[in-house]
């Protein structure tokens, strides 16, 4: 995810994103209940987001959350698909509203497969979502120092997580499941693949088309039942 950053002349070239705009890159991961797990602001906004994985993981000092045996992260396109993350299928239609009207039934395994994984990895644009309507100053690019905007972002996810463990009635959470995903802010569509295909990814790839092909094969003999 990108926010937007105020950086000196000579820096403004390493934190322009794709889009031209001037933004630190955010790394984060959340829970399916909003709630932030990991994050890792500061980075500039030209640097892609396999990019800052890589780096977080090859650090032990950054702690990252383990991935228990079995389990795995989702994450979009822009990521590669290896051992501890599940990336959608390249080139089959994927998001939400690729599957409305005449089209909504997916056609094969894959397509169900990226709509599932659509429908689920959406809670990170909702967390985000949430978390610059309840901070705006996000939405911004303050005029502090570049490390003080990079803490601003861990505060504010720090302070989101306080209000969702302890007030149950907060109104902005209490909305949340009405927030569409035309309102959501968006997120890099634009796949950048900079990590090398490696044992792990051959593994993960088999570990994505495995689960595709058993969510097909109860898909199908659910339609067959009716």
């Amino acid at each position: 995810m990108h926010i937007p950053a105020h950086v000196p002349a000579k820096d403004q070239s390493r934190f322009r994103n794709k889009k031209g705009v001037l933004s630190q890159n955010v790394l984060a991961a959340c829970t399916f209940d909003l709630q932030f797990i990991f994050i890792y602001p500061g980075w500039e906004g030209s640097a892609a987001g396999s990019r800052v994985l890589k780096a977080v993981l090859d650090d032990p000092h950054q702690n990252f959350p383990c991935i228990p045996e079995g389990k795995y992260y989702l994450v979009d396109s822009g990521y590669a698909n290896m051992k501890g993350f599940i990336a959608p299928f390249q080139g089959v239609r994927y998001h939400v509203h690729e599957y409305r009207g005449a089209n909504q039934l997916p056609r094969n395994a894959r397509e169900l497969f990226n709509h599932r994984h659509s429908s689920l990895s959406n809670v990170i644009q909702r967390s985000f979502s949430l978390l610059k309507t309840r901070f705006p100053i996000l939405k911004l690019a303050p005029q502090y120092a570049v490390h003080i905007q990079r803490d601003i972002v861990i505060a504010a996810c720090v302070l989101h997580n306080y209000i969702r463990r302890m007030s149950e009635k907060d109104w902005l959470f209490s909305d949340a499941e009405r927030i569409t995903m035309d309102e959501l802010s968006d997120l890099d569509e634009n796949p950048d693949m900079e990590l090398v295909a490696s044992l792990q990814e051959h593994v993960a790839f088999s570990l994505r088309e495995s689960i595709a092909a058993e969510m097909w094969n109860d898909f199908i003999n659910r339609w067959d039942q009716w």
